[in-house]
């Protein structure tokens, strides 16, 4: 019986033997290099595909904004146009009644607007906050919690006895208690 390599000896020569096992060598390191580019594209696409759902989270955010200030002003709007509302003012004209409603309406749009811009920057401040005082470790932890005496960082234990000798700008600098 005939072995592989018996085999291919008498199809191949000996330089051409060598030569085809050569090329599949640079057909599995090529194989390796393909794999290795596509997992980088791929990690790029991901990449690109998650700042691209950023900004649109963003700007969806911005249209839930403004439907939240014209979606009540529309339906006011709606109720005004109806001839109901002719006759809840009858007996005012009517000049001075859709004048009454445009600026009810105009106040009531900017509430809105005045109470999301206030809501917005009170978030915005709380995030540019950052941690707690406790997360940052400038606290003991509170009663329910299940940690050991000794701080996050291991050195001291969480006593409290270097807050009142330092500012907590001090302690927050440096990372642990001065002296």
């Amino acid at each position: 019986m005939l072995t592989p390599v018996a085999l291919r000896s008498r199809l191949l020569s000996t330089n051409q033997y060598d030569d085809a096992r050569q090329i599949l060598r640079d057909i599995d390191s090529l194989d390796g290099h393909t794999s290795f580019l596509f997992g980088k594209i791929n990690f790029l696409m991901d990449a690109t595909v998650g700042f691209i759902n950023i900004n649109q989270n963003k700007r969806v955010s911005k249209l839930t904004t403004i439907s939240v200030v014209f979606v009540p002003l529309n339906i006011i709007a709606g109720i005004g146009g109806m001839s109901e509302f002719s006759m809840m003012t009858q007996g005012v004209s009517w000049p001075v009644a859709y004048g009454a409603f445009t600026v009810a309406m105009g106040l009531f749009g900017w509430g809105t607007f005045v109470t999301l811009r206030w809501l917005e920057t009170r978030k915005a401040g709380e995030s540019a906050r950052g941690p707690s005082r406790q997360a940052r470790g400038l606290e003991p932890p509170g009663p329910d919690a299940t940690s050991s005496p000794v701080s996050a960082r291991g050195s001291r234990p969480r006593s409290g006895r270097c807050r009142p000798a330092a500012p907590p700008r001090a302690i927050r600098r440096t990372g642990s208690c001065p002296g």
